[in-house]
């Protein structure tokens, strides 16, 4: 006999799902979150995302969608905190969390953490409430550090993405590859993760003209080469920049960055490199773009990179 779930709480602690993707702190689990809650939602599920307040006068409850709402917790300063520093108000969050649910009468079916701050708070409201917990984490510490990167994840943090592979109902992730990190860096169970392929918007990202496209975007007959992401250092822009650098073509090729704000420090410390290595002006920056503008650009590309690290 199957179990109809009626009604989720989804945790996504550290970020709103509202934010718009392509910023310092907001990306593709955002972007996850809205689409899969929606999905959800009209399927018939009423979904409480919950999220941690950093604006004065935010509204406690937002509608998002059907079915659908946002709820603000006060849990730490009223203001952006990185990852690291939300930390130390997971237990404000969860107690947070607890409260709303308890004063306004909700009780829920299951509990989706995504990220590990989301899933430590997870554990303990699985644990109060009884319930189980599925988690997803979105990016790994452990895997992060392995990129050999100059930033490097604290001990906490992987002890904490441990804590939650301990103790989590069901892990959820994207890929093969991801599911294999989970068993081999950090003990999971093979039989307690599953793999749910991420989706795609067809409505929204479907093919089109790519002459059409370049001219909408106002590119010659160049070859366009895309990359669209948040701007970190993982990302491997620099990758990108030094590829473009010793790639041999016949014809002429620009390649657009889109995402990260174009006034910032890591931005500027890119354009540096492509002054650096002579590729200055086949480089472009555009900023985070709106979703809506997305599709022409990918439509216009004769080739989408992902040089992550």
């Amino acid at each position: 006999m199957t179990h109809h779930l009626q009604r989720l709480a989804f945790l996504s602690t550290h970020t709103s799902p509202l934010a718009s993707p392509g910023g310092t702190k907001a990306g593709g689990m955002n972007v996850y979150i809205a689409e899969l809650t929606a999905q959800l939602g009209s399927g018939g599920c009423e979904v409480d995302i919950f999220t941690r307040a950093t604006e004065e006068g935010q509204p406690a409850v937002v509608q998002v969608s059907d079915n659908v709402r946002l709820i603000h917790v006060p849990a730490g300063p009223v203001q952006e905190l990185s990852p690291l520093e939300v930390y130390d108000w997971i237990d404000d969050f969860s107690r947070g969390v607890a409260r709303y649910a308890a004063d306004n009468g909700r009780a829920y079916d299951l509990v989706h953490s995504h990220y590990w701050l989301s899933g430590l708070s997870g554990i303990d409201l699985a644990d109060r409430w009884r319930i189980p917990h599925v988690a997803m984490f979105h990016t790994l510490g452990e895997v992060k550090n392995r990129a050999n990167r100059a930033e490097h994840e604290p001990p906490f943090r992987i002890e904490g993405e441990r804590t939650v592979v301990r103790h989590a109902d069901r892990l959820i992730c994207a890929t093969p590859h991801e599911r294999d990190f989970l068993v081999q860096l950090y003990g999971a169970h093979r039989d307690c993760v599953s793999i749910v392929p991420a989706g795609v918007d067809l409505g929204r990202f479907c093919p089109g003209d790519r002459a059409q496209a370049k001219r909408e975007l106002k590119l010659g007959e160049e070859l366009l080469v895309l990359f669209v992401g948040r701007i970190e250092p993982l990302k491997g822009v620099d990758i990108l920049i030094q590829a473009l650098a010793v790639t041999e073509l016949d014809q002429p090729f620009t390649a657009i960055v889109a995402g990260g704000d174009a006034a910032s420090a890591d931005i500027a410390e890119l354009r540096e490199l492509a002054e650096a290595v002579g590729v200055a002006d086949r480089v472009r920056f555009v900023g985070t773009l709106p979703r809506a503008e997305l599709p022409t650009y990918y439509r216009a590309a004769d080739v989408c990179v992902m040089p992550s690290y």
